[in-house]
C-alpha cells in the first residue's frame, strides 16, 4: 500500500490542476458571452434610442430598425466590424444621411456606452430637420469621420469635445446654421 500512496497524490494533485483548469477557461468563457451580451446590449439599445429619439418611424429608410428579431449589424445605415459574423455587434459605423431624421441628436447616448462603442464614422448629413450638439461627442473617442453637413442647425457649445479628439480627421460641417459659443 505504501507505493500505493504516492501515485494517488499525484492523481489528486493533476485532477485538482485539470478541475481548476476547466474551471478557469469555464469562467473566461462565461465572462466573454457575458462581455458580449452587455455589448450587444447597449448597442442595441442605443439605436433604439436613436431610433426613437429621432422620430425612426418617418425616416425614409428604417428597414429592420427595431425588429427583435433582426441583429443590429443588419440594420439599414449599420455597418459592424464583421458582417459576416453573426455574434459580432461591434458597430464602426452608421450613414444615416438624407433619411428624414427630425429632432436633436442625443449625445448622451454615447456618454452612457462609455467608451463601449468603437464607431469610426458618423454621417448624419443632408438632415434638414436636424439639430446636431456637440456636447458629448468627446465619448467617441474612436470616430474618424464625421459629417453632420445640411442639417437644420449646429449647437456649438461642446465642440471642444470635438477639439480633443486623437482620432477624428474629417469633420464635414458645411451648409450649416451655427449656433452658441
Amino acid at each position: 500500500p505504501k507505493f500505493c500512496h504516492i501515485p494517488i497524490q499525484a492523481a489528486v494533485r493533476h485532477s485538482t490542476m485539470v478541475v481548476r483548469s476547466v474551471l478557469v477557461t469555464f469562467i473566461l468563457q462565461i465572462t466573454t458571452i457575458l462581455n458580449y451580451s452587455v455589448n450587444a446590449h447597449t448597442e442595441r439599445q442605443l439605436l433604439h434610442d436613436l431610433y426613437t429619439t429621432l422620430n425612426g418611424g418617418q425616416w425614409t429608410t428604417h428597414t429592420h430598425w427595431l425588429d427583435p428579431k433582426i441583429g443590429i449589424c443588419d440594420y439599414y445605415g449599420i455597418v459592424c466590424a464583421n458582417p459576416t459574423n453573426n455574434n459580432n455587434t461591434d458597430v464602426i459605423a452608421i450613414n444615416l444621411s438624407k433619411n428624414n431624421l427630425k429632432g436633436e441628436l442625443p449625445m448622451q447616448l454615447f456618454a452612457e456606452l462609455d467608451g463601449n462603442i468603437h464607431l469610426k464614422r458618423l454621417d448624419l448629413s443632408n438632415n434638414l430637420d436636424l439639430i446636431v450638439n456637440f456636447t458629448g461627442f468627446e465619448y467617441l473617442t474612436t470616430l474618424e469621420l464625421l459629417d453632420v453637413s445640411t442639417v437644420a442647425s449646429l449647437e456649438l457649445d461642446g465642440i471642444g469635445g470635438i477639439a480633443e479628439s486623437k482620432t477624428l480627421h474629417s469633420l464635414n460641417l458645411e451648409r450649416n446654421e451655427l449656433k452658441g459659443t
